[in-house]
Parts: structure tokens; sequence; C-alpha cells
């Protein structure tokens, strides 16, 4: 099974962005690239969002 992070959103134009979206954003980015749940991963943040 394949696994890919969630890009960021905060300048959407649908409003999903807010703090606690953003941090479970990032909670499930964390553990989707921790976990070992996946065979393969795509990680589609770029890595200057990562810091």
């Amino acid at each position: 099974m394949y696994g890919g992070t969630i890009l960021p959103f905060k300048d959407d134009t649908l409003g999903f962005y807010s703090p606690g979206n953003e941090a479970a954003r990032r909670a499930v980015n964390h553990w989707i690239r921790a976990s070992g749940a996946y065979e393969a991963m795509a990680d589609a943040v770029p890595l200057h969002l990562l810091c």
C-alpha cells in the first residue's frame, strides 16, 4: 500500500485553514512518514515547510 502526505492549505480559497487544522495536518503527515504503515510514500510537502 502506498501513502502520501497532505499538502499545506494555508492560503486556500475554500477556508479550510485554521491553526487546529494545520496542527492536525502536521500530525497526520508525521504519522504517514514515521509509522511504517506504507510500503512506499510520496512526500508532497516541500522541504522548506518541514522546518
